[in-house]
C-alpha cells in the first residue's frame, strides 16, 4: 500500500510513526485531500493573507504556518499539521461558516479522520474517495 493512502486510513498510528520520520511525508497527506476532491488547496493554505476572511486560513511564510482568523493570527507554528489541527478546530470552537471551496475536504477530514458524524448530507465524491480508502 502507498504510504501516502497509509497515512490517510490511519492518521493517529502516521502522527506517531511518520511525524518524526519524514514530516513531508505526512504533511503531503493533507495536502493531497483537496486535490483527490478536485478542490484548491490554495483555498486552505494560502502565501498570503486575504482581507475580510469569515473562516480560518492557513498562510504560509518561508518557514512557518500561521492560522488567521479575521486577519487575527490565532497561531503560528512551523509544522503544516498543527497549523491544520488549529485550523480544523477553530471551525468547530468559533462555530464558524465552512469555506464552500473546501467542504468536500473539510467532510472527508471530519468524517474519515475525527470520525464525526453529522446530519449534513455528504458529498458524492466524499463517498466516493472513502468508499476507495476502504478498498486498502
Amino acid at each position: 500500500m502507498p504510504m501516502m493512502m497509509w497515512c490517510l486510513l490511519h492518521p493517529v498510528a502516521a502522527v506517531k510513526l511518520l511525524k518524526p520520520l519524514n514530516e513531508k511525508a505526512y504533511c503531503a497527506s493533507i495536502a493531497v485531500v483537496p486535490i483527490l476532491l478536485k478542490e484548491k488547496l490554495d483555498h486552505l493554505l494560502t502565501q498570503q493573507s486575504e482581507d475580510s476572511q469569515t473562516h480560518p486560513v492557513i498562510q504560509q511564510d518561508d518557514t512557518t504556518f500561521k492560522v488567521n482568523i479575521e486577519e487575527e493570527t490565532v497561531m503560528q507554528t512551523r509544522h503544516l499539521f498543527s497549523a491544520f489541527e488549529v485550523h480544523f478546530a477553530s471551525l468547530y470552537i468559533f462555530i464558524l461558516s465552512c469555506p464552500k471551496k473546501l467542504k468536500k475536504t473539510l467532510q472527508f477530514f471530519q468524517r474519515s479522520v475525527l470520525n464525526i458524524q453529522d446530519k449534513e448530507k455528504v458529498s458524492t465524491s466524499v463517498c466516493a474517495l472513502l468508499q476507495t480508502l476502504s478498498q486498502y
